[in-house]
């Protein structure tokens, strides 16, 4: 609340710019893998081989999200956890690291996810038909 006689303006978030994977992490490869994302360069599967019974993959998202949803195998995975980053160091958070958990057996399987701007709802941004090897 403002004091009488007063406006308050904030900034609106920052549209959602940029969407892609960040890191593929299962129980075969518990370091995990960094997915290439250079240019207009991104990787389509991962290169290592993954399985097991758990698996987490990272999301970078680069401005504000409203909704975010991902699947593995056509199961919707969990939402584990978001961290905020700031890029350029003026303390403005200027987007997410999502961590998603997928837990069952597994070997091979295709990853989607899609994020959608919390200011621009019709700012969606998709990653599709991932390869998880």
């Amino acid at each position: 609340m403002t004091p009488q006689g007063e406006s308050s303006t904030y900034a609106p978030a920052p549209a959602l710019t940029e969407f892609y994977i960040y890191y593929v992490y299962s129980e075969d490869q518990p370091d995990g893998e960094y997915i290439q994302h250079t240019g207009s360069f991104y990787q389509t599967a991962t290169a290592l081989d993954h399985g097991g019974s758990w698996l987490r993959i990272v999301t970078y998202e680069h401005g504000y999200a409203g909704t975010r949803t991902a699947k593995f195998k056509n199961t919707s995975m969990k939402l584990e956890k978001t961290e905020g980053f700031d890029e350029d160091g003026d303390r403005i958070i200027d987007g997410y690291l999502c961590t998603w958990l997928y837990t069952g057996e597994f070997y091979t399987g295709l990853f989607s996810a899609t994020s959608k701007s919390a200011n621009s709802p019709w700012n969606t941004m998709n990653i599709t038909n991932f390869n998880i090897r």
